[in-house]
């Protein structure tokens, strides 16, 4: 691609990414469905599995999407970066039972610019601490990150909602399928 197709589509998707807004108001987990999808891991491993993640923070990462495979591996897409970084995934029981812990590990070369950590060892969470209010879970994987490649490389911290990735990449964002309640991975 060059230089000039490169500018055009870095200013389409500033025109497209708006003023960083949410647009989808039905994202899921929000409030009690998020208590309900921690309330077991095998809940908690079936809601992330076949699933792009996104997440977005203007004042740290910007817009994350991570694509979760059934098989435990994680493809990350990262603001900046020019490839998918990859890494694994998995549930752990908590000490009570409920609300599981979310772990990542990825690659020993990979380095996380906000909070000053290298990659290859695992890291968990509280699996109710993932963003899940202001983020969103779109069954599948409809930007292919599977593959290990990103679409384009997103600029900064702004924010580049579903909608806007697919029109970029050339997809009708009516594509896009975003679990909207638990009844789904029950």
């Amino acid at each position: 691609m060059g230089n000039i197709n490169k500018i055009v589509l870095v200013a389409v998707l500033a025109f497209l990414t708006g003023c960083g807004t949410v647009e989808k108001e039905d994202w899921f987990p929000l409030n009690a469905e998020a208590s309900r999808v921690a309330s077991s891991p095998e809940l908690a491993r079936r809601f992330l599995s076949d699933t792009t993640r996104l997440s977005f923070n203007q004042t740290q990462h910007g817009t994350q999407y991570e694509y979760h495979s059934e098989g435990g591996r994680v493809f990350l897409w990262y603001p900046g970066n020019r490839s998918i970084v990859l890494g694994s995934w998995r549930i752990e029981s908590s000490s009570t039972g409920r609300n599981p812990n979310l772990c990542y590990r990825y690659g020993a070369g990979s380095f996380n610019p906000v909070t000053g950590q290298r990659g290859g060892s695992w890291e968990c969470r509280s699996f109710l601490a993932i963003d899940v209010a202001g983020g969103g879970t779109l069954k599948g994987d409809p930007f292919s990150l599977g593959t290990g490649r990103i679409p384009f490389v997103m600029v900064g911290r702004d924010f580049y909602s579903p909608d806007s990735v697919m029109q970029a990449i050339g997809k009708d964002p009516a594509l896009l399928d975003y679990i909207s309640n638990v009844s789904e991975i029950d």
